[in-house]
């Protein structure tokens, strides 16, 4: 499983809004719910483990470079679809 940080301004609804959905969505693989390491007044942060298809999931818009993730260094798997 890829190593993603996700990140999204506290101002972005519409992201917000998905990764909140996205957070619930996948709590169960996450084990649970992660902790937020954004300061909360600008930035939510995330960093996740999670399978490739929780990914694909979000735009490549709310993930971010950091210490912990792999993304986006690594090349999503191609999909059967």
């Amino acid at each position: 499983m890829p190593k993603v940080t996700i990140c999204v301004e506290t101002d972005d609804s519409a992201n917000q809004v998905r990764v909140k959905s996205w957070l619930l969505k996948w709590r169960d693989e996450l084990g649970g719910a992660p902790e937020n390491s954004g300061c909360g007044c600008c930035i939510d942060m995330y960093d996740v483990d999670v399978p490739w298809n929780a990914v694909r999931d979000l735009p490549e818009t709310c993930f971010a470079y950091s210490d912990w993730a792999e993304w986006p260094s690594l090349d999503l798997p191609e999909t059967n679809t």
